[in-house]
């Protein structure tokens, strides 16, 4: 069977991160769609529909004509508007009968883009942060994520960890992976910490930013095992946790360009310093991502020039090979999978230090991770299959 030396490469980083450098999880868009959580096009697109249809004072001040171009761009396969340029148009023009510096209208904006991004999702427990098995279930490439943090302490021939896993909180159950130093997300959702804190019954954690997902004890002092940050837009499940708070200031939304600009251009922004600290501090595996994203490339480049870039980033991306089998589901990867498009794009990742895994689609990734996590000697079948 052929083994793509990127991957070969991964393996052996994986086997070397129980007691050097860790591996950190970069979890894009990609992992959510099989959850039935819209991609930022079609997010934008209904988002306006709404907000034209239904608020009076919005639809004043768009022109029928505009509304056409917005309609006729959302049935092309490649728009050629921005979804942040459109959310840019919404947020300006979204209930003016409220002042845009009032907590009031904040509250309106992020209820209207949490009931939007959920709206045709039936998974999701209204009026509670908890999902259903559903939203989960299904979303093999979600679950084996999950899977790949987890840890059993026989999985290990090292007795100091497996020690350790045992005298934790997790005994005789589950616990995080050690070879693994946390989880960075871009999303809109947080359907990664929610499906373990569902699944397994943790406790929610902190709203924004980082937060530890598996916890344990040492000496009586507890310890975080593997955490998660949100570096960008995010709304949780619980939708009318913004209509109740009577916090002076909310979090919101990243979603318009002015979002972006104020929070990927100032230089001491959390977005800013924790991507570019993850990234220097874990090697790193790209998971649902296209690797197009400016400011992911930026900090790559960043760290490069600062003669930092001292981890290995890998990237698990799906190939063109569908267009080439005439939509034919193909299972396997191999080399003839690769268009010129992909070869173009490998080689350009290249230059920012990244190394492309292939799958030809998503379906795949499972049997990615089982290979990396079976390197040395974890039990996939029971993390990924018996604990679901």
């Amino acid at each position: 069977m052929y083994i793509q030396p990127s991957l070969k490469l991964l393996i052996r980083v994986y086997g070397t991160a129980l007691k050097n450098t860790k591996l950190g999880i970069f979890l894009g868009a990609g992992t959510s769609i099989d959850s039935n959580i819209p991609n930022f096009k079609n997010f934008a697109f209904n988002a306006f529909h709404e907000a034209f249809t239904s608020d009076e004072k919005f639809g004043q001040h768009i022109s029928s004509r505009l509304k056409d171009y917005i309609d006729q761009q959302a049935k092309a396969a490649e728009p050629e508007l921005n979804p942040e340029e459109l959310f840019s148009i919404i947020k300006k023009y979204f209930r003016t009968d409220l002042n845009h510096r009032s907590i009031e209208w904040k509250k309106a904006w992020l209820h209207f883009c949490a009931r939007e991004l959920y709206r045709h999702n039936e998974a999701l427990e209204k009026g509670n942060w908890r999902i259903r098995k559903e939203a989960y279930g299904e979303n093999i490439t979600l679950r084996s994520i999950i899977s790949f943090c987890m840890a059993l302490s026989d999985d290990f021939a090292d007795t100091a960890i497996s020690g350790f896993l045992d005298s934790s909180k997790f005994r005789h159950n589950t616990a995080w992976n050690p070879r693994l130093g946390g989880v960075l997300t871009t999303n809109y959702d947080d359907l990664f910490e929610a499906t373990i804190n569902h699944k397994f019954s943790r406790t929610k954690g902190t709203e924004y930013g980082a937060r530890s997902v598996f916890e344990g004890r040492r000496h009586k002092n507890q310890i975080h095992l593997l955490e998660v940050q949100h570096i960008h837009g995010f709304l949780t499940h619980d939708v009318e946790y913004y209509c109740k708070t009577d916090k002076k200031e909310l979090i919101d939304i990243i979603a318009t360009e002015t979002d972006f600009f104020k929070t990927f251009y100032e230089s001491m922004s959390f977005s800013n310093y924790a991507g570019l600290r993850f990234f220097d501090q874990f090697h790193t595996l790209f998971i649902g991502c296209k690797m197009d994203d400016k400011n992911i490339r930026r900090f790559l480049y960043h760290l490069s020039e600062t003669k930092h870039f001292k981890t290995a980033k890998f990237a698990i991306m799906r190939c063109n090979c569908r267009h080439r089998h005439r939509g034919k589901k193909i299972d396997t990867f191999t080399r003839d999978c690769l268009d010129d498009g992909n070869i173009f794009t490998e080689e350009l990742l290249k230059t920012y230090g990244v190394r492309v895994i292939w799958i030809c689609n998503y379906n795949q990734v499972p049997t990615v991770l089982q290979k990396v996590y079976e390197s040395t000697g974890g039990n996939w079948k029971r993390v990924y299959e018996e604990m679901w």
